[in-house]
C-alpha cells in the first residue's frame, strides 16, 4: 500500500497541471466531469479525454518497479 501511495504521488508530478487538476477535481474531490470541466475552462468531453490519459499514466506509474526494486534485479 505504501509503494501503491508513492507510485501515486509520483506518477501526479508527472502529469501536466491541468490533467493533474482534472484527478484531482474529479476522482480526488468528487466532481462530475461537467462541473470539473467548468471550473477549469474546459469541455466536458476534454475532461473525460484528459482523466482517461491521466488514469493510464498513473496506472503505468503504478505497475512499474520502483528504483529499489529495479536495483536489486539481476
Amino acid at each position: 500500500a505504501e509503494r501503491a501511495g508513492r507510485a501515486l504521488v509520483s506518477g501526479l508530478t508527472t502529469l501536466s497541471p491541468v490533467d493533474r487538476a482534472v484527478v484531482e477535481l474529479v476522482d480526488i474531490a468528487g466532481l462530475r466531469s461537467r462541473e470539473a470541466a467548468s471550473a477549469l475552462g474546459l469541455g466536458p468531453g476534454a475532461v473525460r479525454m484528459r482523466l482517461m490519459r491521466a488514469r493510464a499514466r498513473l496506472r503505468k506509474a503504478a505497475s512499474a518497479p520502483s528504483p529499489e526494486q529495479a536495483r536489486s534485479r539481476p
